[in-house]
C-alpha cells in the first residue's frame, strides 16, 4: 500500500475577484471553469514503503523531470498533500522522497523473474509515449537526475 501525493494550485486575488464577479452575475460556468482549473490536484508521485518514490511525469506539463525543476514547481505556492489531504511542507516532501531512495524498483523486482516477465514488458514499453523514449524506459519506469519516474499517465 502506498501514498500518493498532490499539489493543490491556490488562486490568484486576479482569480479569486473574477470568480467572485462571475458568482455574482450568476454566470457560474466561468466561476465552475476557473476554480476546476486551479482545484483539480496534480498528481506528485507515489511513496510505497520498500519501493524507491514514483514521480508521475505529468507529460511535462507542470515541471521538467529534474530535482531543480520539480523543487521549483513544489516551491511555486502549490499546497502539498497527501491523499488524506494532510498538508505537508516542500521540506518534508523531500525527506519522504530521501527516506525511500535505497527501496525497490521494477527493474530489481522483475529482475528475479524468469524471462516471460521480461518479454511481457519488452512489448508493453513498446507503447510507451514517445517523449519519454529518449530516458530508455524499462518495466514502465525510468530514471531522470536520479529520479524514478512512471511512464504512466495519471497513474495512483
Amino acid at each position: 500500500m502506498g501514498v500518493n501525493y498532490y499539489a493543490i494550485r491556490p488562486l490568484s486575488k486576479e482569480e479569486e475577484e473574477n470568480v467572485i464577479k462571475s458568482v455574482k452575475s450568476k454566470d457560474y460556468n466561468t466561476a465552475k471553469q476557473i476554480l476546476d482549473k486551479k482545484t483539480n490536484p496534480i498528481h506528485i508521485g507515489k511513496a510505497s514503503h520498500g519501493w524507491k518514490f514514483l514521480f508521475d511525469t505529468n507529460n511535462e506539463k507542470y515541471y521538467e523531470l529534474n530535482k531543480e525543476s520539480i523543487n521549483n514547481f513544489i516551491n511555486s505556492g502549490v499546497i502539498l498533500q497527501d491523499e488524506s489531504g494532510e498538508i505537508i511542507t516542500p521540506t518534508e516532501f523531500w525527506v519522504i522522497v530521501d527516506e525511500l531512495k535505497n527501496g525497490k524498483d521494477n527493474n530489481t523486482y522483475y529482475s528475479t523473474n524468469l524471462s516471460l516477465v521480461d518479454q511481457a514488458y519488452t512489448l508493453l514499453d513498446e507503447r510507451i509515449p514517445y517523449q519519454f523514449k529518449k530516458y530508455n524506459p524499462h518495466y514502465y519506469e525510468f530514471y531522470s537526475d536520479g529520479l524514478r519516474f512512471s511512464t504512466n499517465i495519471d497513474f495512483c
